[in-house]
């Protein structure tokens, strides 16, 4: 019977780390004296290996914001355009196909300055759409114009 009981508690030591598991991160950072909302035309690269869509969900949803937002590959960079923003995703394909981290760069489109940075990590746990990660990620950065 006392082995019994001593299986029965023998996770707890375990508990915090798979409470923390289900965790998300978003970390962020804006050069100072950078204010984002200034600039109006944006560029989202598109990644080539990106089958997602990503670029284009993410310039939709900074065009919700109010920005001049725009994506594709480096060539169809317009003229216009003031930053250049950068992404890094990653996706776990178990049962479904979802995001689970997502890396933005903002930098000027010559790459000579970065101005902004995020990272955020969202285990299985706590799946959701591409939509609300791309946008918590947005928040961050690109405060809303309208």
């Amino acid at each position: 019977m006392l082995g019994n009981s001593m299986t029965r508690f023998a996770f707890l030591p375990l508990l915090p780390l798979l409470l923390l598991a289900g965790c998300a991160t978003l970390d962020s950072h804006t050069e100072p004296k950078v204010n984002l909302a200034s600039y109006q035309h944006l560029f989202v690269e598109h990644v080539l290996a990106d089958g997602n869509g990503v670029d284009q969900v993410i310039a939709r949803e900074l065009r919700a914001r109010g920005y001049d937002a725009n994506s594709g590959p480096l060539t169809l960079l317009p003229d216009n355009a003031q930053l250049l923003v950068r992404y890094d995703d990653r996706w776990n394909y178990d049962f479904s196909n979802y995001m689970i981290e997502l890396n933005l760069i903002v930098q000027t489109v010559d790459g000579d300055r970065r101005l902004a940075t995020a990272h955020y990590h969202r285990p299985t746990l706590g799946k959701g759409s591409t939509v609300e990660m791309v946008d918590t990620v947005l928040d961050k950065l690109f405060p809303r114009k309208n």
